[in-house]
């Protein structure tokens, strides 16, 4: 609930996806234990985290009024693990075994499933955040590191992987300043032409693919 607009930014070396400082946990105390991460779609839409980001932006930007992406930064964990839990309770999420399902149960689902999908544990703690005994190498390994957040990022993009939006080679009628200052007309005046001309293409393909290919039951 505390990421903020200026946490998100354009991803230079990687065009097509963003980074993302997320907000630190609460066993973390030094900046170094909270490096910037990839954002990068997938395949599945309910899974894609441009997809899912370029919407809610672009749809709500008229209500966001503050720094915070999700606007409500005092209303605690409390509030957020009750928004999350009437998400669990809905009819359209099913569990697969018997047993209660919880904000614990999303760390423990996404940390499962990038194990059992050949992801390093400690690829797994960098991008949990979670806290490590360092060793004395840790002090002199960057922590930036790229191609393992990459993998982790692209693990969780789910079954059917990670993707990129691209134009079509040879379409010339959609320009870069169509896409930007009509299609994401919003993203660009919250965070800034650079971050819109990534999520422009999301957008756009959200508008042209039939509903019947991303509105479909969890199971």
């Amino acid at each position: 609930m505390k990421l903020k607009f200026e946490n998100i930014s354009p991803n230079v070396q990687n065009p097509g996806t963003l980074l993302c400082q997320m907000r630190w946990s609460k066993n973390i105390s030094d900046e170094r234990d909270a490096p910037q991460q990839i954002l990068v779609g997938s395949v599945d839409p309910l899974l894609c985290a441009l997809l899912n980001l370029a919407v809610y932006l672009e749809s709500s930007c008229c209500s966001i009024n503050s720094e915070f992406v999700f606007q409500n930064p005092t209303d605690g964990h409390r509030v957020v693990r009750k928004f999350l839990q009437d998400i669990l309770d809905g009819p359209r999420f099913r569990k697969l075994k018997k047993g209660n399902l919880g904000t614990h149960s999303i760390r423990k689902g996404a940390a499962t499933y990038g194990s059992r999908s050949g992801v390093s544990k400690d690829s797994i703690n960098r991008r949990g955040r979670w806290r490590t005994r360092k060793s004395v190498v840790d002090v002199y390994i960057d922590n930036t590191l790229p191609f393992p957040d990459a993998m982790a990022a692209a693990t969780l993009t789910g079954p059917l992987g990670p993707c990129f939006y691209f134009e079509k080679p040879g379409v010339q009628c959609v320009t870069t300043t169509l896409l930007v200052d009509k299609i994401a007309k919003c993203i660009k005046g919250l965070m800034g032409e650079s971050v819109a001309k990534t999520l422009e293409l999301v957008l756009l393909w959200a508008a042209l693919e039939p509903k019947s290919s991303y509105d479909y039951d969890l199971r």
